[in-house]
């Protein structure tokens, strides 16, 4: 698609109320163009934030599927995923970031097993047992 083809939407975009909700306030401006009537103040309320302020782009997608939205995030974060996972659009990515943990060397620590739970929320109901991880 030509740049000139490309279809601008009329978004607008509210001021946001603080230096850290700006993923918020941009996905809540996203919520007004499709007549999505929810309040800027509970989009901020329910979209995780990080401790240290600001959104990460799977917790905006994350709403956004859990309100009946599509949303596709793109990553280029290699040392989590593998671009191989991606060449099947069925891939089991919950499945993929398991075996990760368990094959690498910080299996079991919190930093992994936060990565399964990001990957987990917001994704069909699975239940993962340590019985499907190879021993």
């Amino acid at each position: 698609m030509l740049l000139s083809e490309k279809a601008l939407l009329d978004i607008n975009i509210r001021p946001q109320p603080n230096d850290v909700t700006c993923g918020p306030t941009s996905l809540h401006a996203v919520y007004q163009y499709y007549g999505d009537n929810i309040q800027l103040g509970e989009v901020i309320k329910q979209v995780k934030q990080l401790k240290s302020g600001g959104t990460l782009a799977v917790n905006l997608g994350n709403h956004a599927l859990k309100r009946g939205y599509e949303a596709t995030i793109y990553t280029y974060n290699l040392q989590i995923f593998d671009p191989s996972w991606f060449a099947d659009e069925e891939t089991d990515l919950v499945n993929k970031l398991a075996m990760q943990c368990h094959y690498k060397p910080q299996r079991g620590t919190p930093s992994c097993q936060y990565k399964l739970l990001q990957a987990m929320e917001g994704a069909p109901p699975k239940t993962l047992r340590n019985s499907s991880l190879p021993q």
